[in-house]
């Protein structure tokens, strides 16, 4: 689907049932047995950007950010034609160059590969995974574990090897913690269905890859303990708390302690990882009352920001519009805005967790992608698909239509007091089908937009952080002492990041991996980044203005309403750089190279 909504019908005569495209690991195309050769790499990063959007319209500003970010070169609309060309060539070797292309086909405003998903190995992983998932929910543990290996048989290697671009570059994150989801769904099936040595040796060889996450962790020490190792899934354990102490200076999850409580106690382990609850019978009740299964309540919000710092005021009113005092029912839709990396989605997670308690039906969790660059937004239907799903609704009993699926939706909430966190809106459309929940469930929205139309909504805008905060950010990242030896350094890098939390991340993450640089040299480094930057500018403004002058137009001078009269005529090559949280920036932006 492009910008507009148009989506690309794939019909059987556009498809090549031979032809298939292997992203999971060094990118690949195969027409049956014989090889294709997809070219250099950038011509490969267009290639994925079609595949895993495969039937759908990709426009042409997107192709740009993803394979060359925020600073394209002046050719890039035009390499991106060549690119293009010479996939038609490799993709339909024998296709007549007077007649139109069947697969890589162009579309107003930019492109579309018509190819089915199952053609795409990345899109076919996904698939099998989400039906695994489903399986393992139902309780189908046999047909669950078919599923996973299947997906896991797909698997060659780190994804979109040697592809560049900020696209391939969240793809090989994405598809690599997917990869490590399904490794953990494998464990946990064999797990289920008392399989432990299988599950224990596969959780050996992944464990040192991954050594700090503690969901692979918990799922060994019960696999040893299941075993009869006692003895060493209380080592495992013991290991894994000095990691945590030593690497990120945090005790282990409640999860994995309590599960470390239950093997030193040599309590039985039966079933899932975690202590189990097994439902009691349904009580018999009047007709027409539901009550939610014990399975139904679902907890899927990351986890708690570890380190987290001031945002006090903005906490306070949140935990007011969503856990009032005085016991009332709480604002059916909260929107957090701001500017990239002014801690959006953070601070929503972090009220989250401290309101929970607040509701006893569960809290449902998606991350829309709205600012994603590269990667193709969720679509209403789709977010409302997956929490049905989540809520117990059998996938064939679920709408195609978004009204109907809307409907549906409403009605799994009535009586439920569920908080949903939708996070990285695009803009209100984009989250509109889901925001008429019944009263005592509640919607808490993250979007760079301003979201001003949102009826009936509460508004919680964040700026910078204030310069104490920041400090107290940056001193968790690489320690008081250390920040604290230069202090006007310090104050000199919290001016640099302009009070914005990833920004401030990103240089404690620098200094962090550099011990032997104090606080001053980085900020000379950025300091000198930044000249060399404002010097190139300068010219790139110098240059721009005479040939403007030259043609006899006067120009903006700063990112104005055009449209008024009182305003010369503008030429759209704006002397001041607009804000980077303003229309398509918004979908780029990414923190500056000085960081």
């Amino acid at each position: 689907m492009d910008e507009t909504g148009a989506t690309v019908v794939i019909g059987a005569e556009s498809q090549e049932d031979d032809l298939h495209l292997d992203l999971l690991g060094p990118v690949s195309s195969r027409r049956g047995s014989r090889a294709l050769d997809p070219g250099e790499p950038r011509r490969q990063a267009v290639l994925c950007i079609l595949a895993v959007n495969a039937g759908q319209v990709v426009a042409k500003d997107r192709l740009i950010d993803g394979v060359w970010g925020e600073n394209p070169p002046k050719t890039a609309g035009q390499s991106i034609y060549t690119y293009v060309s010479g996939l038609r060539r490799v993709l339909e070797p024998d296709r007549d160059p007077r007649r139109p292309p069947r697969l890589l086909v162009s579309a107003p405003g930019g492109y579309a590969l018509r190819l089915a998903p199952e053609r795409v190995d990345a899109l076919l992983f996904e698939r099998r995974l989400d039906r695994a998932r489903r399986s393992h929910a139902d309780a189908s543990y046999e047909a669950a574990l078919r599923s996973v290996d299947g997906a896991l048989e797909l698997w060659r290697g780190p994804c979109l090897s040697g592809v560049p671009g900020p696209f391939a570059e969240f793809e090989r994150e994405r598809l690599g913690g997917l990869h490590l989801s399904a490794l953990e769904l494998r464990a946990d099936l064999l797990l289920l269905l008392g399989r432990p040595q299988e599950a224990a040796a596969l959780l050996f060889a992944v464990i040192p890859e991954h050594p700090l996450r503690e969901r692979l962790r918990e799922l060994y020490m019960v696999a040893l303990y299941r075993c009869g190792r006692q003895a060493e899934a209380l080592d495992v354990y013991q290991e894994t708390r000095r990691l945590l102490m030593a690497e990120l200076g945090i005790e282990p999850h409640e999860s994995l302690r309590r599960c470390h409580e239950l093997i030193l106690r040599a309590a039985p382990l039966p079933g899932p990882p975690v202590p189990p609850v097994s439902p009691a019978p349904e009580p018999s009740r009047p007709a027409g009352h539901r009550v939610a299964a014990p399975e139904e309540v679902p907890r899927q919000l990351p986890r708690d920001p570890v380190g987290f710092v001031g945002r006090a005021e903005e906490l306070a009113r949140l935990r007011a519009l969503l856990s009032p005092a005085d016991g009332g029912p709480p604002r059916h839709v909260v929107a957090v805005t701001g500017a990239p990396g002014s801690g959006k989605s953070t601070l929503a997670v972090r009220d989250a967790h401290l309101v929970r308690d607040r509701f006893p039906g569960g809290q449902l969790y998606a991350n829309l992608r709205g600012a994603t660059p590269g990667i193709r937004r969720l679509e209403p239907i789709e977010v409302i698909t997956r929490f049905l799903r989540d809520l117990g609704t059998p996938p064939r009993a679920v709408p195609t239509d978004v009204d109907e699926a809307a409907a549906m939706w409403r009605s799994r909430l009535d009586g439920r007091e569920i908080l949903v966190v939708l996070d990285d809106a695009a803009d209100l459309a984009q989250i509109r089908p889901l925001l008429s929940v019944p009263v005592g469930n509640a919607i808490l929205a993250t979007s760079r937009e301003s979201l001003a139309l949102l009826d009936d909504g509460a508004h919680v805008p964040i700026t910078g952080m204030r310069r104490a905060e920041s400090a107290a950010m940056l001193a968790n990242l690489i320690g008081a002492e250390r920040a604290a030896a230069d202090v006007r350094a310090t104050t000199r890098l919290i001016d640099l990041c302009g009070g914005l939390p990833l920004a401030v991340g990103i240089a404690g993450a620098r200094l962090a991996k550099r011990p032997r640089w104090s606080v001053a040299d980085l900020v000379g480094r950025l300091d000198d980044e930044r000249r060399r930057r404002n010097a190139r500018w300068s010219d790139w403004s110098t240059r721009t203005s005479r040939r403007n002058t030259r043609r006899g137009d006067t120009g903006c001078t700063t990112w104005c309403d055009c449209s008024r009269p009182s305003r010369p005529r503008c030429t759209r090559r704006s002397r001041t750089a607009p804000p980077p949280w303003t229309g398509r920036w918004a979908r780029t932006w990414r923190p500056p190279a000085w960081l």
